[in-house]
């Protein structure tokens, strides 16, 4: 019988993240074609969403949310918190081993994912509740979506 490398838990959470990941970025990407300079979108008009797209960016926001929260609440008690822990050993694995560089390089892209998450969940809600809504938070939320994308392809 084959080992199991993870847990139920982490796989549900993570792939009801991509899903909701998936549809908030097509959607957003639907959105972003009516900003300013950002017409080279409209190539990938055939196969963006067109109907209820506001309201589906919405519903994928609320799932990430309450997907990071999740995630949070499953980590401390499951006591699966040293699985994602930055500490001084994990550190000095950056200078140790390729196995252990691996390890601590996949630990510090989880952390630049949180980072960012947060700041696309944070930039997001500014956004659609009109609080500091405007040209700088909006361009946060862009290049945050493109670094996601980008930590997701270095993650696969």
């Amino acid at each position: 019988m084959k080992q199991q490398k993870t847990d139920y838990g982490t796989i549900i959470l993570h792939w009801l993240l991509v899903a909701a990941l998936g549809i908030a970025f097509v959607t957003g990407l639907r959105i972003a074609t009516e900003a300013p300079g950002r017409g080279w979108i409209n190539l990938f008009d055939a196969v963006l969403p067109r109907e209820s797209v506001w309201m589906a960016h919405m519903q994928a926001a609320v799932a990430l949310l309450a997907a990071s929260i999740a995630y949070t609440i499953y980590l401390i008690r499951s006591g699966l918190g040293r699985r994602i822990r930055l500490d001084k050993i994990r550190l000095r694995g950056l200078f140790g081993r390729r196995q252990a560089r691996l390890g601590t390089f996949n630990i510090l892209l989880y952390w630049v994912f949180f980072i960012t998450m947060l700041a696309l969940i944070l930039s997001g809600g500014l956004l659609y509740f009109g609080l500091h809504a405007g040209h700088d938070m909006a361009t946060l939320h862009w290049y945050g979506t493109w670094m996601i994308i980008t930590l997701s392809l270095i993650h696969i």
